[in-house]
């Protein structure tokens, strides 16, 4: 499902307008407010929720609108349920293309250039999503909103909940630091630089979790993580291929140094084994170019 309408898009002075303010969301609340008009006559709506930055009030000029529809219907009729409220947003507001993401969720881009994301649920599949324990209840018509921020806000993280995926993790990423050099060394260097982000992101992943996070990925990184965490991530950036050889020692030393440690004081078993021999291979793998 896709569709745009060009003639819409903004013209250079009116995004220079829009952008005035970077931490406004001022745009974003006009539009909030009128999809919620538009929408929350449809008879299947319980509840309508905004999550994510903007549910938390953090949001600013770049934020996504984070929609939540709820609904009481069989999981079947989401899908039903998001084309009417699309066909409504399509035909009340200037909206400048959509797509589906992830084979359900709608992604409307609406002017000036403001992302919305309508993303339909049942109270069910809401109350077991940990990521609307933050949201922000925009419209509630028999108190099923509160019910899940009720049920939301009950979830804690817990790595013993989640013990497989940091195992699963602790265990491979070494093998990973050997086979990012096979990459290079056989001259693909597109799939060595591919894999080389792959890797950091899982390592920024796995510290997360080891700092009873769940996962929200690089989000927000700068407040969420310790400053080692971050150098770590940042001095092992690299900007071609030829650099992954220096930068897989930065990772090697994160993984042995900050990562270990912990690992072993959740009883989690890894691979630092490997890391002796890996520190003498990767250099001499270097010269096989």
């Amino acid at each position: 499902m896709f569709k745009m309408y060009p003639e819409r898009y903004p013209t250079i002075e009116e995004l220079k307008v829009f952008l005035t303010d970077i931490k406004s969301t001022a745009h974003h609340e006009v539009i909030i407010s009128n999809v919620v008009e538009i929408i929350k006559d449809i008879s299947e709506i319980e509840s309508i929720l905004v999550t994510g930055s903007l549910g938390k009030g953090e949001g600013d000029i770049f934020s996504d609108i984070d929609l939540v529809v709820v609904h009481e219907e069989k999981p079947e009729h989401s899908e039903v349920l998001r084309d009417a409220i699309l066909n409504k947003i399509e035909k009340s507001t200037d909206v400048l293309y959509y797509y589906t993401s992830g084979f359900t969720n709608r992604i409307i881009f609406i002017k000036p250039l403001v992302k919305l994301e309508l993303i339909v649920r049942t109270g069910e599949e809401a109350k077991v999503n940990w990521r609307y324990a933050d949201a922000k209840i925009l419209f509630d018509r028999s108190g099923l909103g509160e019910s899940i921020k009720e049920e939301t806000n009950k979830m804690s993280f817990k790595i013993e909940d989640i013990l497989s995926w940091v195992g699963n993790s602790a265990t491979f990423l070494p093998t990973m630091f050997y086979l990012a050099t096979a990459s290079v060394v056989r001259g693909e260097y597109i799939t060595a630089m591919d894999g080389f982000d792959w890797i950091r992101s899982q390592m920024l992943k796995v510290s997360g979790w080891l700092l009873g996070q769940r996962d929200e990925g690089p989000r927000r990184a700068e407040q969420r993580f310790p400053s080692e965490v971050l150098t770590f991530y940042r001095d092992s950036r690299v900007g071609e291929a030829m650099e992954i050889f220096n930068a897989l020692i930065i990772l090697m030393d994160w993984y042995e140094n900050w990562m270990v440690p912990r690992f072993e004081e959740n009883k989690i078993p890894h691979s630092k084994y490997q890391l002796e021999v890996l520190r003498e291979i990767i250099p001499y793998l270097k010269t096989k170019l």
